[in-house]
């Protein structure tokens, strides 16, 4: 599975797509970016966010004409233990408990006057976990973002204040690919890719900041932007190893926002 993220026109939602070219973006930028993005969930006074709520339902993909496609089965390969240590639910489907299966989704959309311009997400839900196993999209092509689909599908099986856990499984963004080889994972840090220790950075350290300001750092980011009221939902950290055939695999971890 792999995550293919193309250009996009600005709108709404401007940043989910950036517009720069990959590998150009210094360790200065990822960490400004990133730290943008949690000023905005933490605080909803604060200005430059154009993030709008989420109200995306999966009804609403299937009026539009996309393919969608469920069933239950195994969390993806090299997850199972991390899903077993979080304590995210699970059984075999032959059980008869698809409240603890795995219920893997496959979207599909293309363009009506252009086939060549179309959407893709795979991905698995148990209850507490989204795996997102594969994105693609093509350019030119309209709305959903990624994060929208992210809470339609999710919501659609269980109530989205249990969500705690995001996984990106084998990610191959350009992008977040540049930011964790060549300016993370470096001598100077002590880190070397690959890594397959589980690697924490914990919010507000620049390596958190840097890792939600990568591309796929955004869509997790945006999607708590826009799935929660701003400032009652925060990403606590973000989990970063070296999964099958050296690729990468990220888990942001979810949590309420304390208020005093």
């Amino acid at each position: 599975m792999s995550y293919q993220t193309e250009r996009r026109s600005p709108n709404a939602m401007n940043g989910q797509w950036s517009r720069q070219k990959p590998g150009t973006n210094s360790w200065e930028d990822y960490v400004e970016g990133g730290r943008k993005i949690q000023l905005w969930i933490a605080d909803p006074n604060e200005p430059g966010c154009k993030v709008s709520p989420i109200s995306l339902t999966l009804d609403t993909l299937r009026q539009q004409g996309w393919s969608i496609r469920q069933e239950t089965g195994s969390f993806p390969a090299g997850c199972t233990g991390d899903a077993v240590e979080l304590g995210i639910p699970y059984v075999k489907p032959e059980e008869g408990r698809p409240d603890k299966s795995s219920l893997a989704t496959r979207l599909v959309y293309t363009e009506r006057d252009d086939i060549h311009a179309s959407h893709r997400w795979q991905g698995k839900i148990a209850k507490g976990a989204a795996f997102v196993t594969n994105i693609e999209r093509s350019f030119g092509a309209s709305s959903p973002f990624i994060s929208e689909l992210i809470k339609a599908v999710y919501e659609d099986e269980f109530p989205l204040d249990t969500l705690r856990h995001i996984f990106f499984h084998v990610v191959v963004n350009e992008d977040t690919s540049h930011l964790i080889r060549r300016l993370l994972y470096t001598r100077d840090r002590g880190l070397e890719w690959p890594d397959r220790t589980r690697r924490h950075w914990e919010i507000s350290t620049p390596e958190y900041q840097a890792l939600l300001g990568s591309r796929i750092g955004k869509v997790a980011g945006y999607f708590i932007i826009g799935a929660f009221p701003r400032g009652t939902r925060q990403i606590s950290r973000i989990v970063c190893w070296a999964g099958i055939l050296d690729s990468i695999t990220l888990r942001f971890d979810l949590e309420d926002i304390e208020i005093p």
